[in-house]
């Protein structure tokens, strides 16, 4: 049965069903044809209206039972994605969010570079493909939200303690699965990895860096991102290692202020 009140391809449908009640009815939500379950029937029009419209946005929840197990490419055909992931779903809105903000300065939308290079006198893609090459960092954070959970859900407990309210949803991480050492370790190694990345795309820190040491600083800026302990420990050594030896280079006289 077609969930209609009718069908112009001549199926049975719900219609056909109540045609004998003399008022007028509408169907709350509607059936698969190859299902069975509840459907609701009402003569308030403005209840339905408010009900179904997605204007109104009223949350709704549909629950089947089906004969057999469900594989996983079915149950992430037949979902959002989002629950499929084992990520918080906070945690993915945010990143979705921060590459749709960072997108106004970057190629191919820039909206941003592509409005500022008018006033600027400057041409428009030279300005967009500038804008994305200083706002590289910017895509590092997002992954961050979602790799080391801890510097975006302790700073909810900083909030609290300032006098912010108590938050607690089920988009959320359990708060209490990510310690404080963590939030520390990432705060500095995220730190450390801006400055080593800025550094490698600008080519300065003082003085100018050459090309080797620019590929590894990069190199060096992404792997102690990683949720690897083992190489990320490493590569924020090598990276503090290196931002030392290069300022130790340039106190020295006798050193050319350009870093191979």
């Amino acid at each position: 049965v077609v969930t209609s009140m009718s069908d112009d391809r001549g199926r049975p449908c719900v219609g056909d069903m109540v045609a004998d009640r003399p008022e007028r009815l509408f169907h709350v939500g509607r059936l698969d044809a190859e299902t069975e379950g509840l459907l609701l029937l009402t003569n308030d029009g403005e209840l339905t209206n408010r009900l179904m419209h997605p204007s109104h946005e009223v949350a709704k929840t549909y629950r089947a039972r089906v004969d057999g197990a469900i594989s996983k490419p079915a149950m992430r055909a037949l979902s959002s994605g989002i629950d499929m992931v084992g990520i918080a779903p906070l945690s993915l809105h945010l990143f979705v969010v921060f590459f749709a903000v960072i997108s106004t300065v970057t190629p191919p939308v820039a909206l941003a570079a592509f409005a500022a290079a008018p006033i600027a006198g400057a041409n428009p893609i030279d300005t967009a493909f500038q804008a994305a090459r200083l706002s590289l960092a910017g895509f590092i954070i997002p992954f961050v939200f979602v790799y080391h959970p801890a510097l975006l859900y302790k700073l909810q407990i900083l909030f609290e303690w300032f006098g912010g309210e108590t938050v607690s949803s089920r988009a959320m991480i359990d708060i209490a699965t990510v310690g404080w050492g963590d939030f520390v370790w990432i705060t500095l190694a995220l730190g450390t990895a801006l400055w080593l990345l800025a550094s490698a795309i600008s080519g300065y820190e003082k003085h100018r860096i050459g090309g080797v040491a620019r590929i590894l600083r990069g190199i060096l800026a992404v792997l102690m991102l990683l949720p690897n302990m083992t190489i990320a420990i490493l590569a924020f050594g090598a990276g503090v290692m290196m931002i030392l030896w290069h300022r130790r280079q340039i106190d020295d006289p006798h050193t050319k202020h350009e870093i191979a």
